[in-house]
């Protein structure tokens, strides 16, 4: 049965296939469509002139160079991997670690949503080993789930890993394996990973996974996801309700009793599937897409620290003025002298590395509603799907799972965006210091906070300022107004503070300094454009303020902090937040200390060494400044055991790029060098034609297991020959374009010399007629089968579009050709 596929949107996250599947689409988007925040400002001429922020020759090997992936670290203790069963425990373990929740109700915390037809590797593994005879949808029974961070990790006692943007996991149940993205801070990348049997009674297998099949699509070398409104999600009411009805048939409909045990229970009314809720609300996927985009600028930010800042100097004042920036509230940087010279060396730069802009990778792939998009699935608001589920085959279900090729995540992607410079803006900050600064956590900063708190002292303290105050008492409040107009070191503000005993809280405004020791003008209104020029007295608006009686009740102690819970810091990174307030006199006297300078201080004098890393580590920063400021008090995460097993599902072979390395081989030889890395496996995803690893097929069982698909395989590799748009429309050539390396001379010299070799052996196991016969079934007439076998076997570029393609023999289920050509 011919579907026909409308114009469509889709979600993808950890590893795609290579060889999936695919209908024709029958309009390819535009340039602007593709990539609708690039469009409107650059061509693809610029992108190609542009510096990537990262290729697929910054982090090229499977196996991490140095470091661990952030999955170690919480999974692993001594030398053994700790992988709980079943999925709940996982999810009980990232949530004591972070200290989130599941979706929570105020929208924070872990995300996590359900995709029961996406375009993961694992897309089919539902329908795998599917008897004759079944009542549900193996789909809908078998979603796929997938977790990530969006919100900071919180632990007040303990310094941890900051999972923000850094840590995803997909899970399939029936695959009975996780696919894991998480960041290691030592080799500044993502690792990709694998935990195979992963099941009831099983030893789950942690691999850290072949990294150019996980980048044929995740070429931004991050995460990825789609576009809004992210219909294959459960945050569409029809994927929700049909995946609700599927569980209820298999299930039932009882109460949850052990959250951390059952696959599927109720709890409060609601639904959840291994403790993830079966109904999310946009809110959850649009954080979730937020998220990616965030984590895929990390490398941009890791190149400006490489290429621009390489001094410790230069990172010191980056450093300096990320914290700052935080302490601030995120409100800017007013720089000082040293501060100020590292920024225009830095800004020289930047037309020194990247001339023509640094290009930024797209982590976006279109959005694909997977019931719209095909025109004869049953009204699904009916869940009509449900009932008649018996008479699909379990071809016809694999259908329902195809992909349009130009939704595929293999598809090439152009860059999102070209950074033209650093984006230094009013509040004299640039791209680098608000990307440090959103490596760091509120907890961080509190600790930061009280260590520069135990190192003030009289040396750096810069003024005295005082003020003379009214208290009015106001039933259980204290209103507190505090001014000196005239001082030349003076302040002023006004407070409403609730009290409870000898201490209370509540809200300061209208705080302002004047002071001549720190060299600002009083004249100079705050509103002005010159608000940062250093000129203009500090002030700040919307404070909260803690309050307290010294234990002689003699004078009120009020600690101003900002939103962030924050001592209050000006945009200079000076210290204003402790007033002592003599009830007698009446007089309020507030100390002024350079908190900017004890930090530089503590920076260079002890994290030298750490900050000569060739990436930044936030977390290795945390670790020397609390032994800096001697916070004992705080736990460090432990590191990896050393003795930790770093085993790897699929070698990289470098050599592979190197044509005179390739020009000894024919054409299945060529095949079983090139090809094995990616469809070599054991699970059959991407189809396994070149057999697989825990029982390795023969030369002569590869042949025929290769004969059986051969169609499909002269297909995708003659789509190299067409030209970009007719390949668009089509499917996506093979080999992919990550098994090039950017480099033109391999390209070149594989379409003269390799690509023939391959299409010559494959062509030669074809059998023209059977073809033709194959493809006939499917509503074509047999003279026109015939002759679309023919034209896959002599044309450079086959005609056949792609849903002829679909008709053509496939691989999956380990099929072998019934009568081989194979010797």
């Amino acid at each position: 049965m011919r579907r026909h596929y409308k114009n469509a949107l889709g979600i993808s996250l950890i590893l795609v296939t290579a060889f999936g599947g695919g209908l024709y689409l029958n309009r390819t988007p535009s340039f602007s469509e593709r990539n609708p925040a690039a469009a409107g400002d650059w061509t693809a001429a610029d992108f190609e002139k542009a510096h990537p922020a990262v290729t697929v020759n910054d982090f090229p090997q499977s196996r991490p160079p140095k470091g661990r992936s952030y999955f170690d670290y919480i999974f692993s203790q001594g030398d053994q991997y700790q992988v709980p069963f079943p999925f709940n425990k996982i999810l009980d373990r990232l949530s004591v670690y972070s200290g989130q929740k599941i979706n929570a109700a105020d929208s924070t915390g872990i995300k996590a949503t359900l995709f029961p037809m996406g375009r993961s590797l694992q897309r089919n593994a539902a329908v795998v080993g599917v008897q004759k005879d079944f009542s549900y949808d193996p789909f809908f029974r078998y979603p796929r789930a997938v977790v990530g961070f969006d919100d900071e990790t919180t632990s007040p006692n303990e310094l941890k890993l900051n999972l923000k943007n850094k840590f995803y996991i997909g899970y399939n149940e029936r695959a009975e394996i996780l696919e894991v993205i998480s960041f290691n801070d030592q080799d500044g990348r993502y690792e990709y990973q694998l935990v195979k049997n992963y099941a009831a009674g099983k030893k789950p297998e942690v691999l850290y996974a072949n990294r150019s099949l996980c980048l044929s699509c995740h070429q931004n070398q991050t995460p990825i996801f789609s576009r809004g409104p992210w219909s294959e999600s459960n945050a569409n009411r029809f994927v929700h309700e049909k995946l609700q009805a599927t569980f209820d048939q298999v299930f039932g409909r009882k109460k949850c009793q052990n959250p951390l045990e059952e696959i599927y229970c109720y709890k409060a009314e609601q639904p959840f599937y291994f403790g993830l809720p079966i109904k999310v609300d946009l809110s959850v996927p649009y954080k979730f897409d937020t998220s990616t985009d965030q984590g895929n600028l990390i490398h941009s930010y890791q190149k400006m620290w490489t290429s621009l800042c390489p001094t410790v100097d230069c990172r010191v004042q980056f450093l300096r003025a990320a914290v700052m920036y935080k302490l601030t509230g995120e409100l800017g940087v007013i720089p000082d002298a040293m501060m100020k010279s590292e920024f225009q060396k830095f800004e020289a730069l930047w037309p020194i590395h990247f001339p023509n802009g640094l290009s930024i990778a797209s982590p976006n792939i279109p959005n694909r509603d997977p019931f719209k998009d095909v025109v004869d699935i049953p009204n699904p608001t009916a869940l009509q799907g449900l009932n008649a589920i018996k008479s699909k085959t379990v071809q016809e279900l694999l259908t329902l799972s195809k992909v349009p090729s130009e939704f595929e995540p293999l598809q090439p992607r152009i860059p999102l965006d070209i950074w033209k410079n650093s984006g230094f803006d009013v509040s004299n900050t640039n791209r680098l210091i608000r990307g440090l600064a959103l490596e760091f956590t509120n907890d961080d900063l509190k600790w930061i906070n009280q260590g520069l708190l135990k190192k003030r002292s009289a040396q750096n303290m810069l003024a005295e300022t005082q003020s003379l105050c009214q208290i009015d008492p106001d039933g259980s409040y204290l209103a507190i107004t505090c001014e000196n107009k005239e001082g030349k070191e003076a302040f002023a503000f006004n407070a409403y503070i609730k009290m409870t005993g000898s201490q209370g809280q509540g809200p300061v405004s209208e705080f302002k300094i004047t002071s001549q020791t720190m060299g600002c003008d009083p004249n100079v209104n705050a509103t002005d454009e010159n608000i940062f020029s250093g000129r203009s007295c500090p002030q700040a608006q919307d404070l909260m303020g803690g309050l307290a009686y010294t234990a002689d009740k003699s004078q009120l102690v009020l600690i101003l902090q900002n939103q962030a819970g924050l001592n209050y810091h000006t945009l200079h990174g000076y210290e204003a937040s402790e007033i002592w307030i003599d009830l007698k006199t009446k007089t309020a006297r507030l100390k002024i200390f350079n908190s900017m300078n004890l930090m530089s201080d503590s920076i260079k004098a002890d994290l030298a060494s750490t900050l000569q890393e060739t990436y930044f580590s936030r977390f290795n920063v945390m670790k020397k400044l609390m032994a800096v400021f001697k916070m004992n008090e705080v736990k460090i995460q432990a590191d990896v055991s050393q003795k930790l097993a770093l085993s790897i599902d699929g070698e990289d072979h470098p050599g592979l790029t190197e044509p005179d390395i390739l020009a000894q081989y024919n054409g299945f030889q060529l095949m079983q060098k090139v090809c094995s890395s990616c469809h070599q496996n054991d699970e059959g995803v991407p189809p396994n034609f070149m057999g697989s690893k825990i029982s390795p097929l023969s030369a002569l069982q590869q042949c025929k297991q290769i004969e059986t698909c051969a169609a499909r395989i002269l297909y995708r590799i003659k789509m190299r020959q067409c030209d970009k748009m007719a390949a668009q429309k089509k499917k996506n050539p093979m080999p992919p374009n990550l098994f090039f390396k950017n480099n033109p001379a391999f390209l070149d010299s594989w379409m003269k010399t390799h690509n023939p070799k391959i299409i010559q052996y494959i062509t030669s196991l074809i059998d023209v007629n059977s073809l033709g016969r194959t493809i006939s079934l499917n509503g074509v007439s047999a003279a026109e089968g015939l002759a679309l076998a023919q034209n896959l076997v002599t044309a450079s570029c086959p005609e056949a579009n792609s849903v002829i393609y679909e008709q053509f023999p496939k691989c999956e289920f380990d099929q072998l050709a019934p009568a081989s050509k194979c010797r």
